[in-house]
């Protein structure tokens, strides 16, 4: 029993994963990347030595984003 209980998070990681790259595989457009495509883009990032400097850039944006959401939200309140 507590070994189909830690394969539960496992089994539903495994899933979306599927259904990530059926999605991916069957759209005629192709807007919308595999997942095979962007564990390569991260390796790319990672070996460039950009993937740290992206993140920090993107953390940077929502946490701005974030804020500034709040301060008009709670001005707007007030």
């Amino acid at each position: 029993m507590k070994v189909l209980t830690r394969l539960r998070p496992v089994a539903f990681i495994a899933a979306i994963l599927v259904v990530w790259h059926i999605a991916a595989e069957r759209q005629t457009t192709h807007i919308l990347p595999g997942p095979i495509a962007v564990a390569g883009g991260i390796v790319e990032l990672s070996q460039r030595g950009l993937l740290l400097k992206y993140i920090v850039a993107s953390l940077f944006r929502v946490t701005w984003g974030y804020v500034t959401a709040a301060l008009l939200a709670i001005r707007s309140g007030s």
